[in-house]
């Protein structure tokens, strides 16, 4: 199926506007670099799977780390591994399928069947990372509401929202309604807008999470350069000098593990932003420049950059987290150590024990 040039920047849809501007399709059959890019990004696949599953049941088994953001990040990771297991290898088979002559694409409706999960899952991403970046906005601007926003049923009606506001976005285009999905020449889809009210919500969804995480990085770096506060309150005071020395230091233990802990997650997540940011920003660059239209093969570029991110942000969470690799270790020797046999005891020596101290006794006596 040929794409037109119906396309435009404002069709913002990160790795899928891959029409050529001039009408003309170029053709990639047996190209060497699609089928380089087929084989590496099929491995990193099978890489980005196995370490965003290990994290994730090593989450699901211990609730400790499914605390505050860990339920934000297990969904995270849950929309990694569809799209590392699922949604890229039916991406690399169609479009090994639209390259190879001798075999070729039957179903030209492919994208609307194919195309919508991968569109969804790698949009979740984006959000999912957006509401961790919430969550350090509240933790360092609103301190007195983190315990809230953390509560589960908030977090949970967030991750409905976001859910609600993607399918709002990848459903249309399954009817043909609002936008479609089609086919390039390369094998990847293109999101083709209908209406502006379908490029607003494409819009909405592919910056805002951005927008999110780059603000929630200049927050971090904005509080770690303040000074400490010195000073206290009235009622901070009078609260201090109301309990007792054995609650103060219980409060004290307390107050360093939890700004410990609120330290590394703040840490891991800025680190994950920064990865997130570097992969995706060249994406919209070369979109708004039209690069990514006159050029589809580049599009492949762009999900293996992203296919990078998925694979290494868990490697992230793990490296730096000491809650993680705690728990890892733990996990690990669960499953790979064998239980751990108690020496036998020699019966006669201990009889013998016995009965040495008990002639000692009677000796005593």
């Amino acid at each position: 199926m040929n794409l037109t040039n119906n396309l435009t920047a404002h069709d913002l849809d990160p790795g899928q506007l891959v029409s050529s501007l001039n009408g003309t399709v170029k053709s990639f059959a047996g190209d060497r670099g699609v089928i380089a890019w087929e084989y590496l990004t099929s491995l990193v696949c099978a890489v980005g799977a196995l370490t965003n599953i290990t994290i994730l049941l090593i989450i699901l088994r211990y609730p400790l780390l499914r605390k505050g953001a860990g339920l934000f990040i297990a969904h995270l990771l849950v929309c990694h591994l569809a799209i590392c297991a699922v949604c890229l290898p039916l991406a690399i088979l169609r479009i090994a399928k639209v390259t190879t002559p001798s075999i070729g694409l039957q179903d030209p409706l492919v994208c609307r069947h194919q195309h919508v999960f991968h569109a969804t899952f790698n949009t979740l991403v984006n959000w999912s990372e957006g509401l961790l970046a919430v969550n350090r906005l509240v933790a360092i601007f609103l301190p007195l509401k983190f315990p809230l926003f953390n509560r589960r049923p908030v977090q949970c009606a967030c991750l409905c929202v976001c859910w609600a506001v993607t399918l709002a976005y990848s459903l249309p285009p399954l009817y043909e309604d609002l936008a479609v999905y089609k086919l390039s020449s390369i094998g990847t889809c293109a999101f083709v807008a209908k209406s502006a009210f379908s490029t607003a919500l494409l819009s909405f969804n592919a910056y805002c999470p951005l927008f999110l995480m780059a603000m929630a990085g200049v927050a971090i770096v904005y509080r770690a350069n303040l000074p400490r506060r010195r000073f206290q309150t009235t009622e901070e005071s009078n609260r201090v000098s109301s309990i007792t020395p054995r609650q103060a230091k219980d409060n004290l233990v307390q107050l360093n593990s939890n700004a410990k802990r609120q330290k590394r997650t703040t840490r891991m997540l800025m680190t994950s932003f920064a990865l997130s940011l570097f992969c995706q920003v060249p994406q919209y660059i070369s979109l708004l420049a039209g690069y990514s239209a006159a050029h589809p093969e580049i599009v492949l570029c762009f999900w293996f950059m992203q296919l990078i991110q998925f694979t290494s942000t868990p490697v992230i969470f793990l490296k730096m987290n000491k809650d993680y690799q705690h728990k890892a270790a733990v996990f690990y020797s669960c499953i790979f150590r064998p239980t751990q046999v108690r020496p036998r005891v020699n019966l006669s020596l201990v009889l013998r024990a016995g009965r040495s101290v008990k002639d000692a006794r009677e000796n005593t006596d």
